[in-house]
């Protein structure tokens, strides 16, 4: 089967043919080429088994009665006849005749008044009247009725029920005819419905020109702008509820959000508290401890061993290296006690975290800060010192001053020795050189006091005098361990106090506790802050969806408006009229 398509042949050059088209996109009635002539004793064969394929016949022929009966001659519009095959012929060509009812201007509906009309008869009507509302309707074969009556009753009632506008112009649009006298002899004089029919059609088709033509449209129009109010007071409705969801987040997660900022900021002042402190500890504990360490220099050497006299500068290398050996285990126990604050510190940012994460209201790749990565970055810990504690011991050297300490061993005579009434002499305070010019004046004085004493006193005195130097000299030598132990520690006291010793380790090493501490704070601030900036990425998006919504609830109601004056606009357009 295959639709054929009814031309005037004043479009084919006066010429009646039968073109067998195969691309009506290509087709052109000039170019022999885009067609196939059919003979016209094959066209019957050709409808029917269509072997060739057509996607369509054009038919071209002429209309012989006067311009005012003929219909594809009128001289008016230009008008073409359509037939297609029937309903349920072929389930291919009857959902191309529903496709393509569309695009027609009149639909011609022919109907057997044996079958009335058939189911898929009703589906093509009612699908038809949604886009037409008048359906020429033909029954066909009356003739063979016995009850007109009740056949014509039944058609006219199925035709009320599929389209009330045909059956309120069932006058001009519903016709009861039988072809067959025509079809076997084509001069025959066509019966007087036959003729009303044809009369009808063309009265339909040209005189009703709105109503076959334009109400169509009008009624195409109206289909479609109610669709269109449809949606927009549909999309009106979605974009009201989709903003009431909205504000109904952003109101029940304003609490939460509220509390995560005041919750970053409490994590901050307490990190930024916890640091401060940590380096204020270890700064204060750091200068008390090496401070005391310092003043506890003198017992540092005790346990150097004196190696004898004559290796006496050897043992004062090895006091020095003793002191600095013992500075260099205080330095290191109070780095010891900046690692524990360390750790203490951090543990804390980990509980800190805890809390952060017990926020966290959905799964997320925010990375936690757990004990295992504390201790396993805290076990590398070192604290750099440039391999040197001090400027001062890098150049400190043994002095021979480091080896006599003249102001311990002071010589005293007895607080007074009463030669004559006039003669009183106080010995004190004075080195041991002064006290042997001392003890020389006193001789020579009780000599010269005494012109008349005996040789053996001045021998006593002389005698007396050496002793006492010889005395003193054997001391020194018998306590030069304890004065180097002495002097090499007084010389670093004075050294190290003039330096700043404590108080330099004690910053390096907040300086160090701050650094090891930053990370981990660092990594916990960064944590609050990647949560905030997710909900805020959340409201963001959120606001932004509101703001679509909103938009698309003002578009939409512009749009529902604009329609509903547009229907007006469209019903206010006469459709009963005519064009004359």
């Amino acid at each position: 089967m295959v639709f054929c398509e009814v031309l005037d042949a004043s479009k084919n050059k006066g010429r009646e043919e039968i073109h067998g088209v195969f691309d009506l996109d290509r087709y052109d009635p000039q170019n022999p080429a885009t067609y196939h002539v059919i003979a016209q004793d094959e066209l019957e064969d050709t409808v029917l088994d269509n072997v060739n394929m057509y996607q369509q016949l054009k038919i071209f022929t002429r209309d012989n009665v006067d311009k005012q009966d003929s219909l594809l001659s009128n001289g008016v519009v230009d008008i073409s006849l359509i037939d297609s095959p029937g309903l349920n012929r072929d389930s291919l060509k009857t959902t191309q005749l529903f496709a393509r009812q569309e695009e027609i201007d009149v639909v011609v509906f022919v109907v057997n008044a044996e079958n009335h009309f058939t189911l898929s008869g009703q589906e093509f009507l009612a699908s038809a009247g949604k886009e037409k509302a008048h359906i020429f309707t033909v029954v066909n074969r009356f003739d063979a009725i016995k009850r007109k009556d009740k056949c014509r009753r039944m058609i006219m009632d199925q035709i009320k029920e599929l389209s009330a506008e045909t059956y309120d112009e069932a006058e001009n649009l519903v016709h009861f005819v039988s072809a067959k006298n025509l079809v076997v002899d084509g001069s025959a004089k066509p019966s007087p419905e036959f003729a009303l029919m044809e009369k009808k059609l063309r009265w339909w088709t040209l005189g009703q020109r709105f109503k076959s033509k334009l109400a169509p449209a009008q009624r195409y129009m109206l289909n479609l702008l109610s669709d269109l109010y449809l949606i927009s007071a549909e999309n009106i409705e979605l974009a009201a509820k989709k903003i009431q969801e909205i504000n109904s987040v952003l109101r029940s997660d304003m609490p939460k959000y509220e509390n995560l900022l005041d919750k970053r900021a409490n994590a901050v002042k307490s990190i930024e508290s916890m640091v401060e402190e940590s380096q204020e500890k270890v700064r204060t504990y750091t200068a008390d401890f090496l401070s005391t360490s310092i003043g506890n220099l003198d017992a540092a050497g005790d346990s150097v061993e004196w190696p004898g006299l004559f290796n006496c500068y050897y043992y004062a290398e090895n006091v020095f290296l003793s002191n600095v050996n013992y500075l260099y285990s205080q330095i290191s126990e109070s780095e010891n006690f900046a690692r524990f604050v360390i750790n203490s510190s951090a543990n804390s940012l980990v509980s800190l975290d805890q809390q952060r994460r017990s926020l966290e209201s959905d799964p997320s790749d925010i990375p936690s800060l757990s004990s295992d990565i504390v201790d396993s970055q805290l076990a590398s810990l070192t604290f750099s010192h440039s391999h040197s504690i001090s400027p001062f011991l890098d150049a400190f050297s043994i002095q021979l001053s480091d080896f006599i300490d003249l102001e311990k061993f002071k010589f005293k005579l007895p607080t007074s020795i009463t030669l004559t009434a006039s003669s009183f002499v106080v010995l004190s305070n004075s080195t041991l050189l002064s006290n042997f010019v001392t003890l020389f004046r006193f001789s020579s004085n009780y000599i010269s006091l005494s012109p008349n004493s005996s040789s053996s006193v001045s021998k006593f005195v002389l005698f007396s005098a050496g002793c006492i130097g010889l005395g003193s000299i054997l001391y020194m030598l018998y306590e030069v361990d304890h004065t180097i132990k002495h002097n090499i520690s007084s010389r670093l006291k004075a050294g190290l106090h003039a330096e700043k010793f404590a108080d330099t380790h004690a910053n390096r090493l907040a300086t160090e506790t701050c650094r090891a501490i930053s990370p981990f704070a660092w990594r916990l601030q960064n944590s609050f802050q990647r949560m905030v900036e997710a909900e805020e990425l959340k409201r963001a998006d959120h606001l932004r969806s509101r703001h679509l919504s909103q938009d698309a609830q003002i578009y939409f109601d512009d749009l529902k408006t604009r329609v509903f004056e547009l229907v007006s606009s469209i019903r206010s357009v006469n459709s009963s009229a005519k064009f004359i």
